[in-house]
């Protein structure tokens, strides 16, 4: 995902990110609105103590920031309503928390787009065995998509939708590798290993509706 509008709401990417990275984990976990405030307004005093006559005037001037970042975080489609009054981080909101803002060149994103198609290649290949997690996947499908495939010379960086299945010959070896691998999925061994220091390289289970044949490129593999 491309991130090209620096400021949304008079509140800066790297804040809203920033405020990510403070209180959330990963997509789809869920914050208490009330923790979420309580955190922020201890964060604020430890950076800048007041005075005992001070403090309401000051907790309320963070109540109302925090509500104004999380209304930007919301409109933006960073985060969404979980249940009760949790709030949950999106894919979106993932994608931001991990992103560096930075730019790359083309060229910097093609050389990571290759070592994931060989990475893509080399677990469709392995032959699946209960001591490999990653062996036991395929990956059915790599789709690349936003900036990237539309052309740019620069990009924030470089979105590839990906599709993992499990291989035939490794569904047996799954049930009894749960308590093994703690109740990880040996999907999530393998998305690691297709993300690991491929910095410019965001990866998504889910396809973003919309998206025109015409900004796509198949991967191949």
């Amino acid at each position: 995902m491309n991130f090209t509008e620096k400021i949304i709401d008079g509140i800066s990417l790297r804040e809203l990110r920033d405020f990510l990275h403070r209180h959330w984990g990963s997509a789809g976990n869920e914050v208490q609105i009330d923790s979420l405030l309580i955190a922020e307004w201890r964060r604020a005093y430890r950076k800048n103590p007041v005075s005992s006559k001070d403090v309401e005037e000051k907790r309320a001037s963070v109540l109302a920031e925090t509500k104004r970042i999380l209304k930007a975080l919301f409109d933006a489609g960073f985060i969404t309503n979980g249940h009760q009054d949790d709030i949950k981080l999106t894919e979106k909101g993932t994608r931001l928390k991990a992103s560096s803002l930075r730019r790359y060149s083309r060229g910097a994103a093609q050389k990571q787009l290759e070592q994931f198609i060989a990475r893509c290649n080399d677990i469709n290949t392995r032959i699946p065995t209960a001591d490999d997690p990653i062996s036991l996947c395929r990956i059915q499908k790599a789709i690349i998509f936003g900036s990237f495939a539309r052309g740019d010379e620069n990009v924030g960086d470089l979105d590839v939708y990906v599709e993992i299945v499990v291989k035939e010959a490794g569904e047996q070896a799954i049930k009894g590798l749960f308590r093994k691998l703690r109740g990880r999925h040996p999907l999530e061994f393998t998305l690691s290993y297709l993300q690991r220091n491929l910095t410019i390289i965001q990866l998504s289970i889910t396809l973003p509706p919309g998206v025109p044949e015409s900004e796509m490129i198949d991967c191949g593999v």
